[in-house]
């Protein structure tokens, strides 16, 4: 029995060994002819995009536009079109259609020629005089036709992510569906690069397919034939007649063929004055006010590009070009760098004046979502490139025309002016600002800056005093101790416009300073500072930084918090109600005994009783609304704290300097509670996740999204890593304390998730890399900049490689391989080794130790914090988290956050770099590994638009 038993069992085994083997093979069978599917479709539909693609050019010709003789006669417009076959013809377009005229490139005779094959039509026109064009036209119907017929029964069996995405991968170059350009006799698409899924992604990729470098080998390869690289310059930029037309004809955004130009203030505020009474109404609104802002985006980006580009003229020529404004297309345009000291602000430095303006366009979408009716904003974008951002808004009507066509009604432009004040203004502020966003209205000084500041403007600033500021002087020093009251921020300014209409600018906080950025001195937490480690060279000892005072706290902080505070309230209040209702009913109860022992009461003492009672009950209730209303109104917060340089308001109002005490700490209140609890409470979570069903960020921008709708800020990543990695330290030695059966140490029921720690690590990498890189744009005005591509090549390879070759490993890598590039084929590609003693600046290429040691101090000092997982000072962390560091979705995320697109090939990332540090003063095009100067395809800017509603601020967007 036990050896039939064996045998049934060894047979049952080799039953269910052959079924699963079959299994797999049918599973495998299944793949490969999934595989042989897809390349027979591909091949397919590039032999019938092939047959729809009619080689013909057309364009304006030389001779156009038509002389007055000529226009009188009807001629309205000359072209020239090379036809299949390489013949030339000119044709002439009149009122009436089109006819081939006599001229030649080298004769112009505008008259029919003896066949002028005359139609209505262009197209009709040239296939009458082209035998081969009628032919190819007919094939190409019905190859377009057999397309469609093919993408419909494909689009019912594939997937839709598949009908998408197969396009944009498909290793045939012109593999579309036929609706973008290539096809017919249409002009050919500018580059070979222009991805065909961009048009239906909301964001350009990051990596680009590169089509294969022989479209007649690529059809009949497996889909393995070879790739372009791209220094194939063939095959990456065709001949295109009308590209360099179109780059002579370009006006950069502005409507020259509609009239005027197009005022974007009078559209935007006319759209959100629309009324809003009904459904369709509202409906109407939004779509006018959703396309104002998107045309006026569009603007912007191209009035950036030829700014850049130098084609626009600035307004001052005579200043530095770091303070150059410009004026085009009704739009604003500027640096956003700091202004001098003529200007009234509270931060000084490139950095916070870079951070202001971000939070200005903030803010301003804020109060564009709010829409309360009389409060204006202006339609803001910002735009990153080349390490520069510039600032575009649309323009307050008379604001360019003197201080008679506009007036401030609300703050201070210049440093040493008085801060106005308008009591209808003020009321609209605290009815829109104060009311839906919780800011309080507090007294401040009419002269905010202190005499100290106020004398070291005077001193140092380049202007002479403006006509305000004399007044001023005038007034004496009493004038200081006068107050104002205000609702914001106090550098916001208040303007009524030429239209009458009232405008804010420059409105850079809505919430409180975070006070766990300022310095304990100035009336910090000081908890950076206490955890400080004075042997730490990465981490600044202190945060004396200008960059940190526009470092604001989330407004969904301030909201969780405040409704935290509104729940404790009404527990106490159901509390004292439910306490003063239980003595009521004794005191009611004592009454009635007493009325009982007396024997009776008269009517009339019976209702003056029940009348005294119903009036107490209404004003307790009149009371406790009251205090609601109070409490609410106090859970406002002042935006004005912690601020550098402002006037003491002690010696001028001591109630005001009383409450601004009681601001500051309620601010201090907040950012403790986001310190202690909030912070800690999300890494519990985390840790917790897989067992409350909490899905983990998968990548930099859900992780940014993760954290605001917690009310933590994208600084607070080096403190929410240092709890990660606090809590995988415990997890360790709860195991070792296992292992060691030491009962002391529980080992809890979840373990802290590894990939948390490595996200945050990656993401400050990326952020504080685009930083760097920005810096290395910017130094020596921007030398880098005019060949970008070896200092971002450069700047990658050190960042996603874990040290440099030596020149024997760099030979040894080289020998094995064949198509390899090495510096004289990259030299032989521009002029940059073409000599000379030239004193002009080059660019510095750094090697990967330098690239790194400013990425730590840019952590250090963005984030308080030293890393552990890439290239990590603390040796001993090192070591125990070694292997860690995600060097591909580091490459990918430094792509996304700043705009640069690569060549879709396979990178060796997480070994050995070539950056060509030592290459850098030759003048000569550098040489790196493992990614090269031509597998920059693009830089992208990066876009904010203050009404877009978006997860991330900036994203990449196409020129």
């Amino acid at each position: 029995n036990s050896v039939k038993k064996s045998n049934r069992n060894k047979k049952n085994k080799k039953n269910k060994n052959s079924s699963s083997a079959d299994a797999e093979a049918s599973n495998k069978k299944e793949l490969e002819d999934d595989h042989s599917n897809l390349v027979e479709t591909e091949r397919l539909l590039y032999q019938l995009n092939s047959t729809t693609n009619i080689t013909c050019t057309i364009r304006l010709s030389g001779y156009h536009a038509p002389p007055a003789h000529r226009r009188f006669l009807g001629d309205l417009a000359y072209f020239e079109a090379a036809l299949p076959g390489g013949s030339n013809i000119h044709i002439t377009a009149f009122s009436l259609g089109f006819y081939i005229n006599r001229s030649t490139s080298s004769r112009f005779d505008p008259t029919p020629a003896k066949d002028p094959c005359y139609s209505h039509a262009l197209l009709d026109c040239l296939l009458q005089k082209s035998k081969q064009l009628r032919f190819a036209w007919l094939d190409a119907l019905s190859a377009s036709k057999e397309r469609a017929e093919l993408l419909r029964t494909k689009s019912l069996t594939e997937d839709s992510f598949a009908s998408l995405f197969r396009p944009a991968i498909s290793g045939f170059s012109n593999n579309s569906s036929g609706s973008g350009s290539g096809g017919g006799i249409m002009i050919p698409a500018p580059s070979m690069f222009t991805p065909r899924v961009d048009s239906i992604l909301v964001r350009p990729p990051w990596i680009v397919n590169m089509p294969f470098a022989n479209d007649v080998d690529a059809s009949k390869s497996n889909m393995d034939g070879k790739k372009l690289s791209t220094w194939d310059h063939e095959k990456m930029h065709e001949w295109n007649a009308a590209r360099a037309e179109e780059e002579l004809t370009q006006t950069f955004g502005m409507d020259v063929r509609g009239g005027g130009l197009r005022d974007w203030n009078e559209e935007l505020q006319s759209a959100r004055e629309m009324p809003v009474e009904t459904l369709p109404e509202r409906i109407e609104r939004a779509r006018l006010i959703h396309k104002v802002m998107s045309d006026f985006g569009d603007a912007a980006l191209a009035g950036v590009k030829s700014i850049f580009d130098g084609y626009i003229t600035p307004m001052n020529p005579n200043e530095p070009t770091r303070a150059h404004v410009f004026l085009h297309n009704n739009i604003f345009f500027s640096r956003a760098v700091d202004a001098g000291l003529e200007t009234f602000k509270i931060c000084q430095g490139d950095s916070a004046a870079r951070k202001s303006a971000s939070r200005d366009a903030h803010n301003m979408g804020v109060l564009h979502r709010l829409d309360i009716p009389g409060l204006h904003t202006l339609a803001t974008v910002l735009v990153d490139y080349m390490g520069t951002r510039f600032v575009c808004q649309s323009i307050v009507p008379g604001i360019l025309y003197g201080e008679k066509a506009h007036t401030l009604t609300y703050g201070a432009v210049e440093a040493l002016s008085e801060l106005q004040y308008d009591e209808d203004m003020h009321k609209l502020l605290e009815s829109s600002i104060g009311e839906g966003c919780m800011v309080a209205t507090r007294k401040i000084p009419a002269y905010p800056l202190t005499d100290e500041k106020m004398l070291y403007i005077k001193n140092h600033r380049s202007t002479p005093l403006a006509s305000a500021e004399e007044k001023a002087e005038c007034k004496g020093e009493d004038a200081k101790k006068n107050t104002i009251t205000s609702c914001g921020p106090v550098e916001m300014k208040g303007i009524v416009g030429s239209d009458k209409r009232k405008y804010v600018l420059d409105c850079t906080r809505l919430t409180p300073r975070d006070a766990n950025w300022v310095p304990k001195l100035h009336g910090g937490t000081g908890y950076w500072e206490d955890k400080s480690d004075d042997t730490n060279e990465v981490v600044p000892p202190s945060l004396n930084d200008d960059e940190w005072i526009m470092c604001v706290l989330r407004p969904e902080l301030v909201t969780q918090y405040a409704e935290m505070k509104i729940n404790n309230f009404l527990q106490e209040r159901a509390l004292k109600m439910k306490q003063a209702s239980e003595d009521s009913k004794e005191v009611r109860n004592s009454e009635v005994s007493q009325d009982a022992a007396v024997g009776g009461i008269t009517d009339t003492t019976d209702e003056s009783k029940v009348e005294d009672k119903n009036k107490n009950v209404g004003e307790s209730k009149d009371n406790l609304a009251n205090a609601e209303e109070e409490y609410i109104r106090s859970l406002q917060y002042n935006v004005n704290v912690f601020l550098p340089s402002l006037r003491s308001i002690e010696t001028i109002d001591k109630d005001a300097y009383d409450q601004l005490h009681k601001d500051e700490e309620e601010a201090r209140e907040l950012a403790r509670h986001l310190w202690d609890t909030v912070m800690p409470a999300l890494t519990k979570d985390i840790r917790l996740s897989s067992g409350n069903g909490l899905q983990i960020p998968a990548d930099g921008k859900s992780l940014t999204e993760f954290i605001h709708q917690r009310g933590i800020n994208c600084r607070y990543f080096g403190r929410l890593a240092e709890l990660a990695q606090k809590e995988e330290q415990d997890d360790v030695a709860a195991e070792k304390a296992m292992e060691n059966k030491d009962a002391r140490l529980k080992l809890q029921r979840y373990k802290m998730p590894l990939s948390w720690l490595e996200l945050l690590e990656c993401e400050m990498v990326a952020r504080a890399a685009k930083h760097v890189l920005d810096s290395y744009m910017r130094e020596q005005g921007g030398v880098a900049s005019a060949q970008p591509a070896q200092t971002i090549a450069s700047f990658l390879s050190a960042l996603v490689s874990i040290g440099e070759e030596s020149a024997a490993e760099t030979e040894i890598r080289m020998s094995n391989l064949r198509d390899a590039l090495d510096e004289d084929d990259m030299n032989a590609l521009t002029m940059c080794g073409a000599g000379g003693n030239g004193d002009a600046v080059r660019a510095t290429v750094r090697g990967r130790a330098d690239v790194w040691a400013d990425i730590e101090r840019e952590v250090g000092r963005r984030y308080r914090y030293t890393l552990c997982l890439y290239n990590g000072s603390n040796t001993k962390v090192k070591d125990a988290l070694k292997n860690r560091a995600l060097f591909t979705p580091l490459l990918r995320r430094i792509c996304q956050r700043t705009g640069i697109r690569l060549v879709g090939k396979k990178y060796d990332v997480g070994g050995k770099c070539v950056c060509g540090g030592a290459n850098s003063t030759s003048g000569r095009l550098t040489y790196s590994y493992p990614i090269a100067p031509v597998d920059i395809l693009d830089i992208l800017p990066l876009i904010k638009h203050a009404a877009a509603v978006s997860g991330e601020t900036f994203v990449p967007c196409p020129f």
